[in-house]
């Protein structure tokens, strides 16, 4: 009977030993997944702060935290690459709109220039056309104005015509 107490308090002994073994070895190998775990969220929340740099786990862990570090970096330099591109087409496009806001700006200019000569070109022709001067010198001023705008129309769309060729390189 003594026996019989004695290897069943001993087998309780052991079995609550081999419990608290298994408890304690199975946290020591995922504690460092655990902490890999961690890392890898942080990654994945585009914090690369975190490191691995735990020492005296298995060989294999340690792999995977020296190649979560790898990627880490990585992964950080290529995000501030992006950033830096993203900030260079963010003024390129800004340069972009400013552009296309002085172009149509020149074009309304340019409208709004060419449509006064224009104008007065046609009311001095329809005056001619319809007889309204009857002597020379009016005539002669009327032809005048309307070579002197048609001169300035032209020297207009040349520029226009000289702009676009220097635009189209």
């Amino acid at each position: 009977k003594i026996v019989q107490r004695f290897i069943l308090m001993l087998g309780l002994i052991w079995i609550a030993l081999a419990l608290w073994g298994a408890f304690h070895y199975s946290k020591k190998l995922t504690d460092p997944l655990y902490e890999l775990k961690g890392i890898a969220m942080h990654m994945a929340h585009l914090d690369f702060s975190r490191k691995w740099e735990r020492t005296g786990t298995s060989e294999e862990i340690s792999m995977v935290g020296e190649t979560l570090n790898t990627l880490s970096s990585k992964l950080n330099q290529a995000l501030e690459d992006l950033q830096q591109s993203n900030t260079a087409l963010q003024i390129q496009l800004d340069k972009a709109t400013e552009i296309e806001y002085m172009r149509k700006s020149f074009i309304s200019a340019v409208s709004h220039e060419l449509k006064t000569p224009i104008a007065l070109i046609q009311g001095y022709a329809e005056g001619l056309n319809e007889g309204l001067c009857e002597d020379e010198e009016s005539r002669k001023y009327y032809t005048e104005v309307i070579l002197d705008e048609s001169e300035m129309m032209h020297k207009m769309v040349k520029q226009l015509l000289t702009l676009s060729s220097l635009e189209s390189g």
